[in-house]
């Protein structure tokens, strides 16, 4: 097999397992668990993760990637890279990680095969790794589109707690929240998919708006309401009606972590919104005709609705995206994420055939 580039040293084998992808899916973007990675992983990668390189299965061909985190002593990180073409849902797609080059440098987050690649298809996506009480803006647009979050209320340091997919957030169903800002402007006729992990808390709480939580309610609204899951649009004053979806059943009050998404077409119908839990559909009864203006102009949160729902619990790896996905993309996001252990097999490490370690012996003033 061919080898990426004679200053990387080392590399591992990553086996997509095909019965873990549920139909044929372009540019999915994959999330590799470093600790699943042998040890000498961590004895030879750079302690940044900027040596970092992955290709397709020829060993050659460089896709994007983004290092979120990684910690060499305690062998733990968070790796996510473009399965740039197609990942077959019929036969294994194996993928390399290259590492063990003390020269190499982060790729900048514009460069072709660096982080803002990964995330092109999306409006947003974050990772929840950032320590809120850090210098604003704290949560980062891995996107590269600039929709970074502010954290308020009365987040600290230990609020960033052990998420699903690394990190996440705790968030205190009082006061904190993470504010985008009024862009990106999802409105009702904006197709759309949200996806996040959160815990499953009692009462009303608002895991993502665009909206406010004074009359006339406006906006956009994915929330669980009295164990029920919800994506609700509420159109601008005075004009139009509300649509909206909740769950049949009323299982989400348990506080369990689970994999929310909901998507809708962008078409005024309340029939197409879709919403699942844990990569399952849950769809329920769909409710009301959007006929009134759209709504823009609102604060899109983390964790609130404007001036009010507050969220209680964890809320991670958020992801939110200008079209519509699949059911078989959303339900292999959460194979990948719920365990992606079984979603690949790691190999063994490789050395670089080309390196040696022997040197020839010189021999001066010998006669044979």
């Amino acid at each position: 097999m061919a080898w990426y580039d004679s200053n990387w040293d080392y590399r591992v084998k990553v086996t997509v397992a095909s019965a873990e992808v549920d139909a044929d899916l372009t540019d999915f973007p994959v999330y590799v668990d470093l600790s699943d990675l042998p040890a000498g992983f961590f004895s030879h990668v750079k302690s940044d993760g900027g040596d970092i390189r992955v290709t397709k299965t020829d060993g050659t061909t460089e896709v994007p990637r983004e290092v979120v985190a990684i910690s060499t002593g305690s062998s733990t990180g968070e790796l996510h890279f473009k399965a740039s073409g197609t990942l077959s849902s019929s036969s294994d797609t194996d993928f390399y990680i290259y590492y063990g080059n003390s020269g190499a440098s982060e790729p900048a987050t514009t460069a072709t095969y660096g982080r803002d690649n990964v995330w092109s298809d999306y409006a947003a996506v974050y990772h929840m790794n950032e320590d809120p009480s850090g210098s604003s803006p704290q949560m980062v647009d891995s996107t590269g589109n600039g929709y970074d979050g502010t954290s308020a209320g009365f987040m600290t340091s230990g609020d960033l707690i052990t998420g699903q997919v690394g990190k996440g957030l705790d968030m205190d169903g009082s006061n904190d929240e993470i504010n985008i800002g009024t862009t990106p402007h999802f409105s009702n006729a904006t197709a759309m998919t949200w996806s996040l992990w959160a815990n499953s808390p009692t009462g009303v709480r608002s895991f993502i708006a665009k909206g406010t939580n004074s009359s006339p309610f406006e906006g956009i609204n994915m929330f669980v309401n009295s164990g029920r899951f919800i994506m609700s649009l509420v159109p601008s004053t005075g004009t139009g009606g509300q649509i909206y979806r909740q769950s049949a059943t009323t299982a989400y009050s348990d506080s369990a972590v689970r994999f929310y998404a909901a998507t809708y077409a962008g078409d005024n119908a309340a029939s197409s919104i879709n919403l699942y839990a844990n990569g399952a559909n849950v769809d329920g009864s769909a409710v009301g005709t959007w006929s009134g203006s759209q709504v823009t102009t609102r604060n899109l949160k983390i964790g609130e609705r404007d001036g009010g729902i507050n969220f209680l619990g964890l809320e991670d790896e958020i992801r939110l995206r200008f079209s519509v996905l699949t059911s078989t993309w959303i339900s292999t996001e959460y194979s990948n994420q719920n365990a992606p252990s079984s979603f690949y097999t790691a190999g063994s490490e490789e050395s670089n055939p080309s390196a040696s370690t022997e040197h020839p012996a010189i021999f001066f003033g010998f006669n044979f």
